[in-house]
């Protein structure tokens, strides 16, 4: 247990019980701490533990600004996802991923990513993507376009994918405020989820310097550091889901200890109680399978990445695919036992209803994942 970001958990949750949630003044509060810059401090604190905190962090947030937590949620994976990638010691690679993560620490920079769709690995597609050509002088001229990137106008630092000299991908990082060619479109999603701050972003002839991109060794450490941020999210951005439907459950033991029947409370009514049970057990098995995958990222290295995540990636897509629907279905029970007070707009849970679905439809999205496992069921018969 490290009992400093202990105490900036129990700090925000203070901050967040006694305040409006409004995401600007959140981010301002949560800077000041050292939650945003957890994954820099891998080192220190083991890969497991800073999974755990990142988690626990957007879990938190989650409770009382679900949209936010997602968008936080986007600079916990991708630094985490840096952090753990392995590499040899002392190598170039490896100076530049501490140094890269000492910069966003000390100035305190908070990280949008742009969608790290699977047609990046496709040259030849010309859907929504960024074209970067390297320059005489070394530099790299970028345009094109990014469909989903969340928190972006609040965001210090945006790293993105685009295709280098039309033939492999790279990444790359640019700061957000005050720079030419980078434009943002309107929110995509204003209502609900506003507070994810989801925009499409513009890049039109932005120059980069040769030092912001991210180099790996080879085209198969890209590949592979493309594939962990992947996984990585999957389990991550679960957070904010399961911290949604906590608060729902916690709405609705509210509700129950304080709405009475025949003088007596409905929470000692037994077919409450037991609905409450397989509501908690539903709930504490989805936190146990994030668990397992904690535990599995001190397994990661350079020889077994490739084994790694093979072995990982189905089983985080199937817990993905559970833990998101059982978040729907826990903020549904909360929903039916509150009744309709809950759909008022200023209710709690009304906005937890129009936001929980979002879950399904982070990549891979739950339809994807079911006809891949259908199909690979089928295949074996």
């Amino acid at each position: 247990m490290n009992s400093e970001l202990e105490n900036e958990l129990q700090a925000l949750e203070a901050y967040l019980r006694d305040e409006s949630c409004d995401p600007d003044q959140v981010i301002n509060f949560v800077r000041d701490t050292s939650l945003p810059f957890i994954a820099c401090d891998v080192e220190t604190l083991g890969v497991s533990d800073a999974f755990d905190y990142s988690f626990k962090f957007l879990h938190l947030l989650g409770q009382y600004n679900l949209p936010l937590s997602v968008g936080l949620c986007m600079n916990q994976y991708i630094a985490l996802s840096i952090a753990s990638m392995p590499t040899a010691e002392n190598t170039m690679i490896d100076m530049l991923k501490k140094q890269f993560l000492q910069q966003v620490k000390s100035n305190r920079w908070i990280l949008a990513v742009s969608s790290f769709d699977d047609f990046v690995r496709n040259k030849n597609d010309k859907g929504n993507q960024v074209y970067c050509k390297t320059q005489e002088d070394g530099s790299v001229v970028c345009n094109g376009i990014k469909n989903f990137q969340s928190n972006i106008t609040r965001a210090d630092l945006l790293l993105f994918t685009g295709i280098l000299d039309e033939e492999k991908v790279g990444l790359f990082y640019t700061l957000l405020q005050g720079i030419d060619g980078i434009s943002f479109g309107e929110p995509m999603y204003p209502g609900a989820m506003a507070d994810a701050d989801t925009r499409a972003v513009e890049f039109s002839s932005l120059k980069l310097s040769p030092i912001q991109s991210i180099p790996s060794d080879t085209e198969d450490a890209s590949a592979g550091l493309h594939a962990l941020t992947r996984v990585v999210f999957a389990s991550l951005a679960m957070a904010p889901y399961l911290g949604g439907a906590r608060r729902a459950l916690n709405e609705a033991s509210i509700f129950l200890q304080n709405a009475h029947v025949d003088d007596k409370p409905l929470s000692e009514l037994d077919g409450y109680i037991v609905d409450m049970g397989r509501a908690e057990i539903a709930y504490t098995c989805c936190l146990n399978s994030i668990e397992r995958f904690s535990r599995s990222l001190p397994n990661l290295s350079r020889e077994n990445i490739t084994a790694w995540i093979s072995e990982e990636q189905p089983k985080v897509l199937a817990q993905k695919h559970h833990v998101t629907g059982v978040c729907e279905d826990l903020v549904s029970l909360a929903r039916k036992i509150v009744g309709t007070r809950s759909l008022l707009p200023s209710h709690i849970i009304s906005g937890l209803t129009q936001q929980i679905v979002f879950g399904a439809l982070h990549p891979e999205i739950n339809a994807k994942i079911e006809r891949d496992f259908g199909s690979q069921a089928l295949s074996v018969i």
